[in-house]
């Protein structure tokens, strides 16, 4: 026991240690505690949102392959209703050049047809002119009629 005096240890140690149990307590009830439970949660959410984070990550890797994946049949389908709709339209615009040139020969053949019959026409009126019209020079030119005109 001298020993322990000479350290500097009496009786107190027991009141002295009683007080270190009851703030051991009292600091890990109120202090410790709490602190370790905001860490431990701190913690989860870092580590749960780098769980979170990579699961985000292979999600939008997904969503982005779907939506090429998508967007490559859409395009597909665009461009075959393009297609169609640009091979149906040369069809009926050949179909309506067809249609105006087979229109502009048959108004050729019947302007052509209207020609020579108002050519015939006129051809047969100077056929019944050219007799009085003949007779007429020819009284003129021996001048033994008189030219009424």
């Amino acid at each position: 026991m001298d020993m322990l005096k000479s350290l500097g240890i009496d009786s107190t140690i027991f009141v002295q240690f009683g007080i270190f149990v009851v703030s051991y307590l009292i600091l890990t009830r109120m202090v410790f505690k709490p602190y370790f439970q905001a860490y431990m949660e701190r913690y989860n959410r870092t580590v749960g949102s780098e769980d979170v984070t990579s699961k985000l990550v292979e999600e939008t890797a997904q969503l982005e392959t779907e939506y090429e994946e998508n967007a490559k049949a859409l395009n597909l389908k665009i461009k075959n209703i393009f297609d169609d709709e640009k091979k149906q339209a040369l069809e009926k615009q050949a179909q309506m050049i067809q249609t105006a040139n087979l229109k502009a020969e048959e108004y050729r053949k019947k302007s052509e047809l209207e020609l020579e019959q108002t050519k015939s026409k006129i051809y047969d009126d100077l056929k019944q002119e050219i007799g009085p019209l003949a007779e007429l020079i020819k009284k003129t030119v021996i001048g033994k009629g008189k030219v009424d005109l």
